[in-house]
């Protein structure tokens, strides 16, 4: 069955062991619910309307809400090899090394695989290639930072987490926190754990 397109919230994430709904949702206590997502997402699309540089990190948080992805795993995509458009998937086959400023293997086995993308996401990640293109960036990476390369994850989170803080939210909101909200969702709607499990790579 395809989660995905049956229902746009419906993404992915997993524990390393199979464990019940409830005690997967306990062990995410770190976890957005979808009011304080919405909230979060209006505030940065408030400030947003006086700078427009905070357009890419609603992106960047709508993707990872959606699909379950390590922050690592989305800036090392490929948007020529990786994703199929008209086949609505994504291949997560590496992670990005900042460090060394490359893409590598992700770490386990099972980090490797397809999985199916909302709609949403795909619109999401066109918006982001044609601002790419528009500013002057020939780059296969999406989300990049003014030397064109992929934005680190340090800097994501310090932008989201000083946007949390505004409107209250006293989660520590780092790029996980949104791969906690997507399991935490899935699990909440009975989506089996093996289903979760595959999807977000465990």
């Amino acid at each position: 069955m395809n989660y995905i397109d049956t229902n746009e919230m419906l993404f992915v994430e997993t524990p390393r062991k199979v464990i019940t709904s409830d005690e997967l949702r306990k062990k995410n206590t770190k976890y957005l619910d979808q009011k304080e997502f919405k909230l979060f997402i209006q505030n940065l699309k408030d400030e947003a309307l006086c700078d427009y540089r905070i357009t890419k990190y609603i992106r960047i948080a709508k993707v990872l809400f959606l699909t379950g992805m390590r922050y690592g795993e989305l800036a090392a995509l490929n948007y020529k090899e990786d994703i199929d458009f008209s086949k609505k998937t994504i291949h997560i086959k590496h992670t990005y090394d900042f460090r060394q400023k490359e893409r590598t293997t992700p770490k386990t086995i099972k980090s490797d695989r397809v999985i199916t993308a909302p709609q949403k996401v795909l619109d999401i990640i066109k918006e982001q290639i044609i601002e790419n293109a528009t500013n002057g960036f020939d780059t296969d990476f999406i989300f990049i930072n003014t030397l064109g390369e992929p934005i680190t994850n340090a800097r994501v989170i310090c932008a989201l987490k000083r946007h949390g803080q505004k409107i209250g939210i006293e989660k520590n909101i780092t790029t996980h926190t949104f791969r906690h909200s997507h399991i935490s969702l899935l699990a909440e709607l009975g989506i089996p754990l093996t289903a979760i499990m595959d999807r977000v790579g465990h």
